[in-house]
């Protein structure tokens, strides 16, 4: 979160506890015991300066960002272990929603002002990919563990708050959700969130098997890699290899597919596994700087050319746990190309 001329990081623990830490001088914010398991990254509404957290027992807090109370409170059916993304109703309006998976299978939308439930959508399986917003379409894009890949289309509409009196949670708007295509990557669960690129969606398995869908629900190619995956594909524009996407995987290496045909560019040695997303920065050449953490808290450099091909850099450092969550990347204070 970036805000008065400061950034912070939020970030849950397995034990349970939410901790909001200054990232400058690493100084605690605020810290919030929720009493479940947290396995999930926070959704941040800007306007509304509030924090949305899933947890295991069910339960989606809202939070105010600032000083980590808690607002609003609602339970769910099954667990909640996707992450939250916040859409606003339209570029105009001052609405937030946010959009969370949940284990039973169902998409909700959750009015962040007053933490009511504005609409839900069947998605035929449980959700554990964070759902993937596209902006230019007004799409978002939901993947399953029963292997299906979900177009969802979605508008809102006003409601008012005294337009039924039996209702104890009233949102003021509501979210219609529509299910536009679906499309059936295999039997196997997919816990990776899709990648959107210029022709379509990267989907991949938990199998190891990469699905390029284009916007219609149609495949275009798919690759057999057969090594498990829980790394989301990260979509970059190299000059030479036009679109590529990098991943991590539980072998052990880090992969680069070109995207026109799915072909593999390359493949590094992570050393051990990794669960995380990759991150990536512009660096002042032709290559991209990418960051990987390893299951076994090992952080590492690499960088990759103009021609998809990734080269290692070196281990930045090694923390002393295991570690499945992505690591954030934050510009320097003045807007410039360094970044930690």
């Amino acid at each position: 979160i970036s805000r008065d001329d400061d950034a912070y990081a939020c970030v849950g623990s397995h034990a349970g506890v939410f901790t909001c830490v200054r990232i400058c001088d690493g100084s605690v914010r605020f810290r919030v015991d929720f009493g479940s398991r947290i396995e999930t990254a926070a959704g941040y509404a800007p306007l509304s300066d509030r924090l949305l957290v899933g947890c295991h027992d069910n339960r989606l807090l809202i939070l105010n960002a600032r000083t980590g109370g808690i607002l609003h409170t609602h339970t769910f059916a099954n667990a909640i272990k996707t992450g939250v993304v916040v859409i606003r109703t339209s570029p105009q309006s001052y609405h937030e929603f946010g959009c969370v998976g949940s284990h039973d299978g169902t998409l909700y939308s959750v009015d962040v002002l007053t933490g009511c439930i504005a609409g839900s959508v069947s998605c035929g399986g449980p959700i554990r990919a964070t759902p993937t917003v596209d902006p230019q379409r007004a799409r978002v894009y939901v993947t399953t563990l029963t292997g299906d890949l979900l177009c969802l289309g979605f508008r809102s509409s006003a409601t008012s708050s005294h337009s039924d009196p039996t209702l104890s949670c009233a949102p003021v708007f509501k979210v219609i959700w529509t299910v536009l295509w679906t499309f059936k990557a295999d039997d196997r669960p997919i816990f990776t969130s899709p990648a959107l690129c210029s022709n379509g969606l990267l989907v991949i398995t938990v199998s190891g098997t990469a699905h390029m869908v284009d916007y219609s629900g149609v495949e275009v190619w798919r690759r057999v890699l057969d090594v498990p995956v829980y790394s989301s594909p990260v979509v970059l524009h190299t000059a030479t290899a036009h679109e590529c996407a990098v991943f991590g995987a539980h072998d052990g290496h880090l992969r680069c597919l070109a995207m026109p045909h799915g072909y593999l560019l390359s493949s590094v040695t992570t050393r051990d596994g990794v669960y995380a997303q990759v991150a990536s920065i512009e660096s002042q050449s032709e290559r991209r700087e990418l960051f990987v953490i390893a299951m076994d808290g090992t952080i590492l450099g690499y960088s990759i050319g103009p021609d998809g091909i990734c080269h290692p850099t070196g281990s930045l450092m090694t923390l002393p746990a295991q570690v499945f969550s992505s690591p954030a990347l934050v510009s320097d204070a003045n807007g410039g190309n360094n970044s930690s």
